[in-house]
């Protein structure tokens, strides 16, 4: 087929940027991965991605300067916020259930270039993610060691060369060892995520139990100092911990029945880490008056007011099976990535290679680049871009649902795409907005009239679309919807461009980057060798119809 694609009239390639896959039936039947995974497994890779070191650091800072004891509703308010995109991630789960999550259901929503793009950013959480997270366990074995008297030397640590170059042998060989890790398949990795997760929780709710013995309530009588102002501020801070259930999307191709156990393992996640959340703020603020809880080690620093200097221990034991958990989850999510675009053409297809039932390839290739990440470069400022990353592909997600909705719809599509067009365009502005207006009156006045235009298109978009929606899609009945469309989506999207907007400049330079060296990817190779779903005989009609048009413009008889 790849012998077609060579020089090409604007309509082809505006046909080949814009193709789109299909979703079918058959899709849960056709996998090259083993359908192994259980609703159970799911829950706890989701779980292990989301609760990272978030839960050991960002309730320090969030509680002291922004929300105070009522950090715990600021979970809530992110648990719910993460529940929106859930859902809509669990019903293109359920439509789409293959390896890729937002770069698949983007492609069958927008087409190719856009779900290359949608793909392309997800590398870039993935990526920058785990090197971040194995810098960051590296810190934390260098903490344990101190704590029992060894200090390991310099070139073990973290050697630096100049800024951006820093060689830090203990975060290489994490990403090494998760990789070997994740050579045993797709069950051994299961087995293993299960253990270190286990170890992280049990760590867990020794904070919670054993903490609550030194709780005082004395604590919570001053519960939001800052006001609501500092509990949404506060929510705003702590919501990059909930990062990570869209990972479990990822492993689609992978679940005995994805259509029920892809939402329950997305969402399940969610509710248990929003749970674990929301028990640790409300212990670790009733252990210590909120203005001396420690802003870097909040948890140990807690246990040492009440003389308990052994639970450091317990504390880092837990930081470690945390992180190890995130980088495991992460970095299988990165390989299964790179094994749906190399499988779809727009990656060179030798990373797409199968070995005993593994994708043996992407997983190389994926551990090597975490390697060199996590190994050689200094991160820290490049830490950010996950959750640029990650937030794109969220509001992408959501995307999907909207515009396939009014596919499945019986309505005139044209006249529905206008109104959805405007619904997201007063979304974002409603975003930015809030984001950037300074004082709450002059945000009052930006946003009356982008609520009134919501209402009414909303109000729209019930009376046309919502009741002549079916619950099927063809004769394939669909396992998962999100109710409420569309103010389910349109919240998520404001809600992730409110959060895409807080982050700092250096952040969009480098986020834009990356798409635009994606952009040169895919023109200089995915473009030429990706592999449609589109009939071959339809492609070759177009060009015809060409070759056609050019003959009658010579045709002067």
């Amino acid at each position: 087929a790849n012998k077609m694609y060579g020089a090409c009239s604007l309509r082809e390639f505006v046909y080949r940027i814009t193709r789109r896959k299909t979703s079918g039936a058959n899709q849960e039947e056709s996998s090259d991965l083993q359908r192994v995974l259980t609703w159970k497994d799911l829950i706890m890779f989701g779980v292990g991605a989301i609760i990272g070191a978030g839960i050991f650091v960002l309730t320090g800072v969030a509680s002291r300067e922004l929300a105070g004891p009522a950090l715990c509703i600021s979970y809530f308010v992110d648990g719910l916020a993460c529940i929106l995109s859930a859902l809509c991630y669990s019903e293109m789960a359920a439509r789409v259930p293959k390896a890729g999550s937002a770069y698949s259901y983007s492609y069958v929503a927008f087409g190719e270039i856009l779900a290359f793009l949608t793909g392309w950013a997800l590398l870039l959480e993935y990526s920058f993610g785990v090197a971040t997270v194995a810098r960051g366990f590296s810190g934390y074995v260098i903490t344990l060691f101190a704590g029992s008297g060894v200090i390991l030397p310099t070139w073990v640590t973290s050697y630096q060369l100049n800024d951006f170059f820093d060689i830090n042998l203990l975060a290489g060989l994490a990403v090494i060892l998760i990789s070997a890790a994740l050579m045993a398949g797709t069950e051994g990795s299961a087995i293993v995520n299960h253990l270190i997760t286990s170890i992280a929780l049990l760590c867990i709710l020794f904070v919670i139990c054993y903490g609550s013995v030194f709780v005082d309530t004395e604590n919570y009588s001053d519960f939001a100092p800052y006001g609501f102002p500092g509990i949404f501020q506060g929510a705003a801070v702590v919501f990059f911990a909930f990062l990570g259930f869209d990972n479990v999307a990822n492993l689609g191709e992978e679940a005995q029945n994805p259509g029920r156990d892809l939402p329950i393992g997305i969402i399940g996640s969610i509710a248990i880490s929003t749970c674990f959340y929301i028990a640790v703020s409300l212990i670790v603020n009733g252990m210590v008056p909120y203005y001396e809880i420690d802003l870097n080690a909040p948890l140990s620093a807690a246990f040492g007011v009440h003389g308990v200097q052994w639970a450091q221990i317990v504390i880092s034991v837990g930081s470690l099976a945390a992180l190890a958990s995130t980088m495991l989850v992460l970095l299988l999510a990165q390989s299964r990535m790179v094994f749906a675009l190399s499988r779809d053409g727009l990656l060179p297809v030798f990373l797409s290679q199968m070995w005993h039932g593994k994708p043996f390839m992407s997983l190389v290739a994926s551990g090597l680049f975490c390697f060199i990440l996590g190994f050689f470069l200094n991160i820290d400022r490049l830490a950010e871009l996950t959750s640029a990353g990650a937030l794109f592909a969220f509001t992408m997600v959501s995307l999907c649902v909207l515009f396939l909705r009014i596919e499945d719809s019986n309505q005139e599509k044209k006249q529905v795409s206008i109104y959805v067009a405007i619904l997201i365009v007063f979304t974002a502005a409603l975003g930015l907005a809030v984001q950037f207006s300074a004082h709450i009156a002059v945000s009052i006045v930006l946003l009356l009239p982008v609520l009134a235009v919501f209402g009414l298109t909303c109000r729209h978009y019930f009376y046309y679309i919502h009741p002549a929606t079916p619950s099927h899609i063809g004769t394939e009945v669909m396992p998962f919807r999100v109710p409420f469309v569309p103010v389910v989506p349109l919240l998520a999207i404001f809600i992730n461009i409110y959060l895409f907007a807080s982050l700092g400049s250096f952040t969009y330079i480098g986020f834009f980057s990356w798409l635009a060296i994606g952009l040169l990817v895919y023109f200089c190779y995915g473009f030429h060798y990706a592999i449609g779903d589109e009939d071959i005989d339809a492609y070759e009609r177009l060009k015809a119809e060409d070759e056609e048009e050019k003959l009658k413009r010579w045709d002067w008889s």
